[in-house]
């Protein structure tokens, strides 16, 4: 005699069904979730190319607030699409900045620091990622400045004084890094969960 499909069995099919279809509808929203966040947070980066082209002196503070959305993209998405965001609003600064000095200024520091800071962070050491960082942000110094060299006279002045503006910049790189850590915090506690109730 034949064994006939029982019950259980079908239901338990159909479960699966359910669940498949389930998982495929959540794909589906955080892909649209992604995209339509990403897409936000580049319109906001091309307002601030473009006003660096008006305001020169804030540039350094605009490109500051530019390299911000790179780094809700890392908490919200992961390293992964954080690179790709940070590869499409790279092509974006090079379209709408008309300075490329300050578009170079850009991709060396503020726009790839985001990407930096994840990875090291993950080292356990405190001083170990501290130097990580430190020298991070003195060879991004240095290629700048055989950029610049490049293009601008550089007084002899300055040249007398390169000890004291070393001192000055990696305590203000340190300010900087504290001041994302902060923001990281903020947007985890408080904005985090307004955008994702949306």
């Amino acid at each position: 005699m034949e064994d006939r499909p029982r019950g259980p069995k079908i239901q338990g099919d159909n479960m699966k069904v359910s669940e498949s279809n389930k998982t495929k509808d959540n794909n589906r929203n955080n892909m649209a979730r992604k995209i339509s966040l990403m897409g936000i947070l580049l319109a906001f980066n091309a307002i601030i190319y473009i006003l660096v082209n008006y305001i020169p002196t804030n540039t350094i503070a605009l490109l500051v607030l530019a390299g911000l959305p790179a780094m809700i993209v890392v908490v919200e998405f992961g390293l992964r699409d954080a690179c790709l965001y940070v590869l499409a609003g790279l092509i974006l600064a090079f379209v709408l900045i008309n300075n490329k000095l300050h578009f170079v200024t850009y991709l060396l520091t503020f726009s790839s620091y985001p990407l930096v800071k994840a990875l090291v962070e993950n080292v356990k050491s405190f001083k170990i990622q501290l130097g990580l960082k430190l020298l991070y942000a003195n060879l991004a110094l240095l290629v700048l400045y055989l950029v610049y060299k490049q293009f601008v006279v550089i007084d002899k002045l300055v040249m007398d004084y390169i000890p004291l503006a070393l001192l000055v910049y990696n305590l203000a790189f340190l300010v900087y890094d504290r001041a994302m850590s902060q923001f990281i915090i903020y947007y985890i506690d408080k904005l985090s969960k307004i955008i994702r109730k949306r």
